[in-house]
């Protein structure tokens, strides 16, 4: 009731604010880090404001509780496995220091610390809706370049990783709604706002295993890796990169690319395309190792058309080439950059088909360089 008049200090006589690190623990707020192992904890600070200090003073400096929240509140972990809370809707520096960390901020605009070594840390980010403009929430890597990072989509969960042994940031819940993304990534190089990331695109890798990737963002660039993998991309300008693995390629809207190199497995590719945009559409299939179109067997199976190595088990079916404009795939580059277009190939697979059947239909019984001739003299014919 006399709260104007019950000023309440906490007064450090030889200690610069500069000295201090502050750390929650359950409801309380621990000072610390000054000297040795000195320390000052306020017991219930967290749990309401009649338990907290109402004026800090330094040897440097005096701050109120106000402008100490107003200026935020740097909650530091230990060497250890912390979980750092702060619930409150303050704005709050969170920096877990080495160990795996759980860090949970609140409202109000949070900034996350990290440098390498730091280990394997999971963010649990909470934004306040209707204050989104202030509500401004930090990553920040003070050691880490944006080139040595990796992205890679776990469930609902966004992992940054790749930048130093097996450290890595886990954003929990970062696909299931804006509230719990991050505003912006700073590095020691650059700063990007979520959007400017959002617009340029993420590298989403995946793991050794079977991945199922979905990332609806625009122009994401996915590289699968290893493993029979499904990747499933949005309606910007992708590039979906299999790996190794007989994967599955679903892209959307927009010049997609489609990556492929020796030794890619059997892959199915599932192409749409905007039918009202189609001039800007244009997609790609890009071998990055192939430099002539003579070590390729092009067929129709079904409604699919099928792009068979002669040289080893590697394909690329893409399903439904036949049924719709839409489920083409307009330039087929080789790494010579050599590009087919859709009436070429399509020539190519009559082509091919005719003489299959002049050899029996079973083209694994003609001998290679009859089948490369074959289709050098196609080639001449094609323009």
């Amino acid at each position: 009731q006399h709260r104007e008049h019950d000023i309440d200090i906490l007064e450090f006589t030889d200690v610069n604010y500069a000295e201090v690190k502050f750390r929650r623990e359950d409801n309380d707020l621990v000072i610390f880090g000054y000297h040795d192992n000195d320390s000052v904890k306020i017991k219930y600070f967290y749990s309401h404001e009649d338990y907290r200090f109402d004026q800090l003073v330094f040897s440097d400096r005096t701050l109120s509780r106000s402008e100490l929240i107003k200026e935020g509140i740097h909650l530091y972990g230990t060497d250890s496995d912390d979980e750092i809370n702060d619930y409150s809707d303050w704005s709050s520096t969170l920096q877990g220091g080495t160990g795996n960390d759980t860090l949970k901020g609140g409202y109000g605009a949070d900034t996350y610390i990290f440098s390498k070594g730091h280990g394997q840390d999971v963010i649990y980010e909470d934004s306040d809706t209707q204050h989104r403009e202030h509500d401004i929430d930090i990553l920040e890597f003070t050691d880490v370049n944006y080139a040595e990072v990796k992205f890679r989509r776990e469930d609902n969960d966004l992992v940054i990783f790749g930048y130093h042994d097996n450290d890595s940031v886990k954003i929990k819940y970062f696909y299931s709604h804006e509230d719990y993304q991050f505003d912006r990534l700073v590095f020691l190089d650059r700063s990007l706002s979520r959007d400017e990331l959002r617009e340029q695109g993420m590298a989403l890798f995946g793991t050794a295993g079977n991945d199922n990737i979905i990332d609806w963002s625009y122009n994401s660039v996915i590289n699968a890796d290893i493993g029979d993998d499904i990747i499933e991309a949005g309606k910007g300008d992708d590039t979906l990169i299999g790996g190794a693995g007989n994967d599955i390629l679903k892209g959307s809207y927009g010049a997609d690319t489609y990556i492929f190199s020796k030794g890619h497995g059997q892959d199915v590719i599932y192409e749409d395309s905007d039918s009202v945009n189609r001039t800007r559409d244009i997609d790609t299939i890009q071998f990055t190792d192939i430099d002539h179109i003579s070590e390729l067997w092009f067929s129709r199976e079904q409604n699919h058309l099928i792009i068979k190595s002669l040289l080893s088990e590697d394909s690329v079916t893409i399903q439904n080439w036949y049924s719709h404009q839409d489920y083409k795939v307009e330039n087929i580059r080789l790494s010579d950059n050599r590009t087919l277009v859709i009436p070429e190939v399509e020539r190519l697979v009559d082509a091919m088909a005719s003489f299959s059947q002049q050899n029996g239909g079973n083209i694994s019984l003609i001998p290679q360089g009859s089948i490369r001739h074959y289709i050098d003299s196609i080639i001449t014919n094609l323009s």
